[in-house]
């Protein structure tokens, strides 16, 4: 028993292995000591798989998990989809704890759905965690379930600073994984279970495979275009990846589908007409097709995988059955398939999407979906959600109004408050200092608008409260600490302006502008460099996209393969090989991709400052102090260079600019090297990781390690605002313009002035006039009037 006395906080542990020769640790977790590193049982994924997935990927943000305090919990949302037959799952963990922490009481524990699942000491030893636990299955139904990690952590018996910096543990999120073992059900869904089958919580990518007729045609564009939105409204957060696939007829197939399946990866949707899917479908699935038909049938022998199929008789039956499949948010019919006699789209405005919020508009926080919600004890956290329109202006004097209804308990600390975050970032604390407590009804925080964002933003809502009395020894009232926000609480925006610059890849990113304004791509056109298949599932990808964004399909967007015609009525995306994009339409690309291309290099500098001011600079830039208005940045300072070929390598590039056919309008160039970097490189530009940054008018990347992105053409004003508001956005913009419109205004003031003198003069003062204009005919009429 010598070696106990080597380790007097573990003896207890070590005198169990000495006596039964074998490891005292708990069988649910493997702990690595002595500054060893910590190897797990088995290595996370790269990347989600149907049967595994990182912590990170369930996270907003890809970054470890930080458990600070004496107290603290971190909740991730486990998506279990209705599709997955989960028989055993297991959590592989790796962490760290603090060296301070004291071990009989700091532990690590975690929570399925509220369930204890795990516990793991946290121990200043053996600081390095692996842990394999065991989630049961029974837990893991379909839905949002909760997998909680809390800890209780302290460094001493005694009185002890609950937040003490050595009080921690962080879990690596990118290392710790959890492994599942089944697959998908077998089972046999209708039309209204179509959110099933294309669930956002299957784990994996979300894939698609598109199978069309052979011929890529602006008619197969836009059929496939509609079922690629149609599919990724369906998975809402998750980006779609969408492949083209003509297929094989296998004519001695029994199968509802009589083509080869091997090469259809995920689920799929067919499109064409009666005449041109008929081969490859079962005779008793091409006979129900009378009209524009909605059907869905399994894609294997296991009915694990499905294919939504949309035909009819003719070309327009058939992007009938695609628009009634884009609208389908709503869980009818209930039937494997279905006859559409008739779509009337909604009528939109050019504005449209979830929980947009317009100039001037007074919404309650219970329209935005928060419900009233009472927080209970020294931490809470509550958060709205909503979006603004890409375009939106105001002066920086504007500001969004929160009337917020609310209460909080009596006896609180006079510290005590409520901090208000717009989009992560602090904006305003509300004191909760009356010793009584108190209900306000309306109290009145204004936040300048210049603090959000165009698209989503976030307003989150985190009361800390305090005990009146601490101390030791004491008992502590936790009973008072409450905090009630009302849903019947107001937001209100100002009245603003639609105008805005472009190009702006990083407002494409946010809100799809301007391809989504009008909502429905009325102002959209597309173009395909060739027939490509490839090509084609790159636009598909990227309309998908755009349409998860403002969840509204764009059905209005017109297809076309070249580009010799472009339309100068609309905004432009052109897709494509590099090699196969006219030399036309890049030449006023920032990126001039040709046979000699030139490319932009950025300098490390600064743009020139103005240098010393004259008077009239100076009370120009005092001007623009009093009417807040912010200057337009300076271009960037490049280098231009000439280089011989297209070499992109295996890279993405994504460019907007003005459009060649109108220079008012904007194009987005999305193209790569070839049709195989084009695939590739546009999956990997869909994903948040890359998504996510875009910015500038030329974003360079390859998949997620290498990304690069510069502002380099100049920008030109779009929206629609009164004179006066447009008058104030230019000056604002473009700050030389105060220098002529108030010599402008100066010289119109003069002239009025002078005007006015001479009018005044010539109506009160004529004789005055008459006098002064000739002194003999006055001496003449004063000896006349004396004699």
């Amino acid at each position: 028993m010598k070696i106990c006395s080597w380790f007097p906080v573990f003896r207890t542990w070590c005198c169990v292995v000495a006596l039964l020769g074998g490891a005292a640790l708990p069988a649910t977790a493997k702990l690595a000591g002595d500054g060893s590193t910590p190897s797990a049982t088995a290595p996370a994924p790269d990347r989600p798989t149907p049967l595994a997935a990182t912590l990170q990927s369930f996270m907003p943000q890809p970054e470890p998990i930080d458990l600070r305090n004496a107290q603290n919990e971190y909740q991730l949302s486990l998506p279990i989809a209705s599709r997955m037959d989960i028989r055993k799952a297991t959590l592989h963990l790796v962490a760290n704890n603090s060296m301070s922490l004291l071990a009989p009481r700091s532990q690590l524990v975690i929570r399925l759905d509220g369930v204890v699942v795990g516990q793991i000491p946290l121990d200043p030893k053996l600081p390095q965690i692996q842990a394999t636990i065991g989630l049961p299955a029974d837990l893991l139904k379909p839905g949002y379930r909760r997998l909680t990690f809390a800890v209780a952590q302290h460094y001493t018996n005694e009185c002890e600073d609950p937040s003490a910096a050595e009080l921690w543990t962080q879990i690596d999120s990118a290392r710790s994984w959890i492994e599942l073992q089944g697959g998908l059900r077998g089972w046999r869904p209708t039309l209204a279970q179509l959110p099933d089958v294309f669930d956002p919580k299957v784990w994996g990518p979300a894939q698609l495979t598109v199978i069309t007729p052979q011929t890529i045609d602006p008619a197969v564009l836009r059929w496939g275009s509609l079922a690629a939105q149609a599919v990724a409204l369906q998975l809402g957060y998750a980006p779609l990846t969408v492949r083209q696939f003509t297929p094989v007829i296998d004519a001695q197939s029994d199968a509802l589908l009589r083509i080869d399946t091997h090469n259809i990866d995920g689920d799929a949707v067919i499109v064409g007409t009666a005449k041109q899917i008929a081969p490859w479908l079962a005779p008793e699935i091409a006979q129900q097709i009378t009209g524009p038909y909605l059907g869905i049938v399994p894609v294997n022998t296991a009915a694990t995988r499905f294919a939504v199929i949309a035909s009819g008789r003719d070309a327009a039956e058939v992007d009938r059955a695609l628009l009634a499949m884009a609208s389908l948010q709503f869980p009818y019919p209930d039937a494997m398939h279905t006859l559409v006699q008739q779509v009337k789209p909604a009528v939109l405005g050019k504005y449209a999407g979830a929980k947009l919020l317009q100039p001037n508009a007074r919404i309650r926080f219970a329209d935005l979906g928060l419900t009233t919600s009472t927080f209970k004890g020294m931490y809470g956290r509550e958060t709205l959600e909503f979006s603004l329109p890409p375009d939106l202006w105001a002066p920086e004097n504007a500001y969004v109004h929160l009337k917020l209804h609310f209460a909080y308990g009596a006896g609180l600390r006079e510290d005590s408050v409520v901090n208000v975050f717009i989009n992560d970032q602090f904006q305003a604390a509300i004191p909760l200092n009356s010793p009584s407590g108190g209900v306000y009804q309306a109290y009145d925080l204004a936040i300048p608008l210049v603090s959000f964002k165009p698209g989503a933003n976030q307003i989150r809502f985190e009361p800390a409260m305090m005990p009146l009395v601490t101390g030791k020894c004491l008992a502590i009232n936790m009973q008072n600490l409450q905090f009630t926000l009302f849903a019947d609480s107001q937001i209100e925006i100002p009245n603003a302006a639609h105008l805005t610059s472009l190009p702006n890849l990083s407002l494409l990113a946010r809100t799809g502008f301007p391809y989504t304004a009008p909502a429905q791509g009325g102002g959209v056109a597309l173009r395909i460099a060739t027939p490509s298949r490839s090509e084609a599932a790159t636009a598909w990808t990227l309309l998908a996209k755009l349409a998860q964004i403002q969840r509204i399909a764009l059905t209005d967007v017109i297809f076309g393969v070249g580009t010799t015609d472009l339309p100068r009525d609309r905004d432009l995306i052109v897709v494509g090989a590099a090699d196969r994009i006219p030399s036309h339409v890049l030449d006023k690309a920032p990126l001039r991709l040709g046979t000699s291309s030139q490319a932009p290099y950025p300098v490390a500098a600064l743009p020139p400052g103005p240098g010393e001011l004259s008077w009239f600079e100076q009370f120009t830039r005092w001007l623009r102090t009093v009417f807040q208005l912010t200057p337009q940045p300076a271009a960037a300072q490049v280098t231009w260079i000439t280089q011989q070929g297209r070499d992109l390598g295996a890279k993405g590039v994504l460019m907007q600019y003005a459009s060649p056919a109108n220079g008012k309008r904007v194009i987005t160039v999305l193209a790569a090297a070839n049709d195989a970097y084009l695939l590739t490189q546009t999956d990997a530009l869909v994903q948040p990781g890359v998504w996510a940054r875009l910015q500038g008018d030329l974003v360079l990347w390859r998949e997620d390690r290498e990304f690069a992105t510069q502002q380099v053409g100049s920008s030109f004003t779009v929206g629609n605002a009164g004179w006066t508001v447009k008058f104030g956005y230019l000056l604002s913009r473009h700050p030389w313009a105060w220098g002529i419109a108030l010599a402008i205004l100066l010289v119109a003031l003069a002239l009025a002035t002078l005007r006015m003198l001479m009018r005044f003069k010539h109506r009160h003062h004529r004789a005055v006039n008459e006098a002064s204009a000739s002194p003999e005919t006055a001496a003449q009429d004063d000896h006349a009037h004396t004699t």
